[in-house]
């Protein structure tokens, strides 16, 4: 299994610093780190169409993995002049369920506020997958990396050391779990794409195809497989992955 280290600090300071930080509700993890393009200002005073990359990071509900671990994608969008927003919730046991959903969908509502022509593109890795997916319908174009889908069958795989039953709890019902699952809700009626690789370990490649299969009844998700990468490798801006991201990205801009 490949190792995979956080974030250089260095580099986590370095945009740390740079970050303007902006708090959504009361309590020390609802907030939003803004790395302003410095063409933002100029274009929404045109009112022309300017994206904002919205980054919702995983770890499977656990509070001690935050926004601020792996800033690899947010520091390659921030050297190419891209405005970029780091989500924060709460999770673990200061933020259960539905509590993580419901942050992130503040979060979006005060981003919404601030850039009232911006196209929001999400892009979710993991558990942030899955809260993106299930607030697509606040977004303009959705990026999920390696989501959580079916948290029903998270929890019944035992997947990252039993991560689901800890959060959930061990007498979760089936309805808690669905609720949390993108599986059983309304299919995105936004642009949607699902990057998975073939060689995660976290979250088997099956759970996206079913996934898109049964999203086919109901609206269409774009899916790309990735034959050589795993779980991790998809918040690595490196890896094989990640450029076919952004060229997708690319491809569903908003026209000026």
């Amino acid at each position: 299994m490949k190792i995979h280290p956080p974030t250089d600090p260095a580099i986590i300071k370095e945009l740390l610093d740079k970050a303007h930080t902006v708090y959504y509700d009361d309590d020390p993890d609802c907030f939003v780190d803004i790395y302003d393009s410095p063409s933002l200002a100029d274009a929404n005073t045109d009112n022309k169409p300017q994206r904002v990359l919205v980054i919702v990071h995983g770890g499977y509900w656990r509070q001690n993995i935050d926004c601020h671990r792996r800033l690899d994608v947010a520091k390659w969008l921030i050297d190419r002049q891209e405005t970029v927003v780091c989500v924060e919730y709460r999770r673990g046991e200061r933020g259960a369920w539905p509590q993580p959903l419901v942050d992130v969908q503040h979060a979006i509502a005060l981003l919404r506020k601030r850039y009232p022509h911006s196209q929001l593109v999400a892009l979710g890795h993991s558990v942030g997958g899955e809260l993106v997916l299930l607030a697509s319908h606040l977004f303009d174009v959705v990026v999920a990396l390696a989501p959580v889908t079916d948290a029903a069958r998270i929890y019944a795989e035992g997947k990252g050391d039993r991560a689901a039953e800890k959060y959930f709890g061990s007498n979760a019902t089936q309805e808690l779990l669905k609720s949390a699952s993108p599986r059983y809700q309304l299919c995105p009626s936004v642009p949607t794409l699902i990057v998975h690789g073939a060689q995660d370990p976290e979250i088997s490649l099956t759970h996206t195809l079913d996934y898109i299969s049964a999203s086919e009844f109901f609206g269409h998700v774009d899916a790309h497989i990735v034959a050589d990468v795993d779980h991790m490798d998809l918040v690595d801006p490196r890896t094989s992955a990640w450029l076919p991201t952004w060229a997708w990205i690319n491809n569903h801009q908003k026209d000026e």
